[in-house]
């Protein structure tokens, strides 16, 4: 090869990096938001296991759930990162309501409350 058809092929390629790596970003990013809505859905199915076992009541901290959930509460929901660095954030208020926060990677933030209630 010469060095200008070396010099065509790594224009080609760099190219073709470019139109993909968007497309890439674009993955992840779901991927993230997938994971956050699996993380909400996983401590929406502990809850339920524990009020069939307590009479109904509902959690009133995290680690009422420890039992239900793989690596309990606080080990199993570390993420998705988003925005800025930033976790994902779970709570359970005292009053058993569970709240879901997170921000993804284009600044579109996600909430999840369990149990809704509805007018």
């Amino acid at each position: 090869f010469t060095l200008i058809e070396l010099v065509i092929v790594v224009a080609i390629i760099g190219i073709l990096a470019l139109l993909v790596l968007p497309q890439f970003n674009n993955v992840t990013n779901d991927a993230k938001i997938k994971t956050f809505e699996g993380n909400c859905k996983t401590v929406t199915s502990a809850i339920a296991m524990y009020q069939a076992g307590n009479s109904g009541k509902l959690p009133t901290q995290p680690s009422d759930l420890d039992p239900y959930i793989n690596k309990g509460f606080e080990g199993a929901l570390k993420g998705p990162i988003g925005k800025d660095n930033k976790a994902a954030e779970y709570k359970i208020s005292a009053a058993g309501v569970f709240t879901a926060k997170f921000t993804d990677d284009k600044g579109t933030e996600h909430t999840y409350t369990y149990p809704t209630t509805t007018p």
